[in-house]
């Protein structure tokens, strides 16, 4: 049986992340797509920046089912390849 393209995976886990972040803005991954230069130009404020980081932890967390030391490397990893700046 196929699997569903909208269910929550290790596969999807890092689009899924990256899209949650652009949503705090009222953006999408196709505006990133249309704006090569949105890691400069879009920001998040220190509130919305926690939120995200909570929100991508706790899903790491049970999806990954990994310690906390290993969700706090990953989100580390995933914030410094995909984060936006924080004003």
């Amino acid at each position: 049986m196929p699997r569903n393209p909208n269910k929550l995976s290790r596969e999807n886990l890092l689009e899924h992340l990256v899209e949650k972040q652009f949503n705090e803005l009222q953006l999408t991954m196709i505006d990133a797509i249309f704006e090569p230069k949105w890691r400069d130009k879009w920001t998040l404020t220190k509130e919305e920046h926690e939120k995200w980081k909570k929100y991508c932890m706790t899903t790491m967390s049970k999806l990954l089912k990994c310690n906390k030391k290993k969700v706090k490397e990953s989100f580390t990893w995933l914030n410094d390849h995909y984060g936006l700046k924080v004003k």
